[in-house]
């Protein structure tokens, strides 16, 4: 059985006027039809593995009483939140609430920065691993 007679499959695609003529001229040019010039495009190694930056999951192993720490103080500010949703506070409560919160809040990117300092002396940067702060 011939290659073109194995072809029974078809793919439809929308394009606009000039972007069809572009690729005929392109067809034309290279002296093949439209459709024998996107199959080779498509094909074509180079198209089929884009150079894109992939993303390294690294697992760093922690502290466990820093995990526990962090898992009590998740757990201490969601039940602020639901105390203080459920209380229906006076506005001068609320402030207080949320200046507490924000110091919680503070002392944990304190924390974050820490740990990402700790994670970038083990310099994985060799390995294409990169630490950025939010």
């Amino acid at each position: 059985m011939s290659e073109r007679s194995a072809r029974n499959k078809y793919v439809k695609i929308r394009t606009t006027s000039d972007e069809r003529d572009v690729w005929q001229a392109l067809a034309d040019e290279e002296g093949v039809s439209l459709a024998d010039l996107i199959r080779k495009r498509l094909n074509d190694s180079a198209l089929k593995s884009p150079k894109s930056k992939s993303v390294q999951r690294v697992v760093l192993e922690a502290d466990p009483k820093v995990i526990r720490e962090l898992s009590r103080i998740g757990s201490n500010m969601n039940q602020i939140a639901r105390a203080v949703n459920a209380a229906g506070l006076q506005p001068e409560d609320v402030i207080t609430v949320l200046g507490f919160l924000s110091d919680v809040a503070a002392d944990l990117t304190v924390i974050r920065e820490e740990v990402l300092t700790q994670a970038q002396a083990h310099d994985l940067s060799s390995q294409g691993v990169d630490f950025v702060s939010r």
